[in-house]
């Protein structure tokens, strides 16, 4: 008969066991970057194979953003020495690929960062990040009609409907993530809609 840990009973010690036997081993978390949840204390464990992950998901997601800055539509090409819609959006998605291929090369030959000072999953916080997929889903598909026309007495009125829906995006985020307040949804989403608007849709010459 195998002794008893000090102090435990014969239910308690069989329970110990149970967990000891089952509880992974710290070589698994760090090849798999799985953490075990017997143990509250616990921290995720450094994780190569998500980092390659990550990194080649930054790539691709540039390389896509890349495609979609030279598909811009001008209004108007650019005057000899002047810079067009595509110009800043290229130069994002370049710098973007230039870092995500450095971070590839560095997950794949070098050693996994720590990952002791992220944090648990709170309750609820994966349902808030489905609604807000689903919102960004919604404002991108009502976006990509451009333009809509109103009548009213007769009059027919023309908008853009990047300045309708974008505030309306913005103030759902900020109430599904804990804003309440009238400045939160009001202020901010207006302003930043303002600012986006006459940055990209005046200065820059971006068709919203």
């Amino acid at each position: 008969m195998s002794p008893q840990p000090l102090g435990l009973g014969t239910d308690d010690a069989v329970a110990a066991t149970t967990i000891a036997a089952t509880a992974p081993a710290p070589e698994a978390e760090a090849e798999t970057g799985i953490v075990s949840t017997v143990d509250p204390d616990v921290v995720a464990q450094p994780s190569k194979r998500l980092e390659i992950i990550v990194a080649a998901a930054a790539l691709l997601f540039n390389v896509i953003l890349l495609v979609a800055a030279q598909s811009i539509e001008l209004r108007r090409a650019a005057d000899p020495g002047q810079i067009d819609a595509r110009f800043w959006p290229t130069i994002l998605a370049v710098l973007g690929i230039a870092l995500a291929v450095a971070r590839l090369v560095i997950a794949i030959v070098g050693k996994p960062d720590e990952r002791d000072d992220l944090e648990r999953v709170q309750p609820g916080q994966m349902g808030k990040l489905l609604i807000a997929l689903a919102l960004t889903a919604g404002f991108l598909g009502v976006w990509s009609w451009k333009t809509a026309t109103l009548t009213l007495f007769g009059l027919v009125i023309g908008f853009k409907l990047f300045v309708i829906v974008a505030p309306l995006y913005l103030a759902a985020l900020l109430f599904v993530f804990g804003a309440r307040g009238w400045k939160s949804l009001v202020i901010y989403p207006v302003v930043t809609t303002g600012f986006i608007y006459l940055l990209f849709g005046q200065l820059l010459r971006i068709a919203l």
